[in-house]
């Protein structure tokens, strides 16, 4: 498999993870590399992960980070709010969706 198409995956998961502060989903990056099956994502994510360039949490969605990018701090930045409670904040680089209503 090709080392360009590796590369562009790991910079678009670095991008997207700056501009958005959570993880793409894998359409999300096929699409933005020009990958049209998700399997094929998925291939390029398992030979980045093998090679200790992300890592990733096992049957959660967006949940990719790309080693040595880790630049968390303990604060909370609210995305939106539901009234004047907070419904979707992102903290230590994960994003925490919360239903005030119950």
């Amino acid at each position: 498999m090709s080392n360009n198409m590796k590369t562009a995956i790991l910079e678009f998961i670095r991008k997207y993870n700056q501009e958005r502060g959570y993880s793409p989903s894998l359409r999300e990056i096929g699409k933005g590399v020009g990958l049209k099956a998700p399997s094929c994502v998925f291939k390029y994510l398992n030979m980045l992960q093998d090679e200790g360039l992300i890592t990733r949490i096992r049957f959660s969605s967006r949940a990719l980070e790309v080693i040595g990018e880790r630049n968390y701090t303990d604060e909370v930045t609210v995305v939106e709010k539901q009234g004047n409670l907070p419904s979707v904040i992102l903290w230590q680089g994960r994003r925490y969706v919360f239903d005030p209503l119950g």
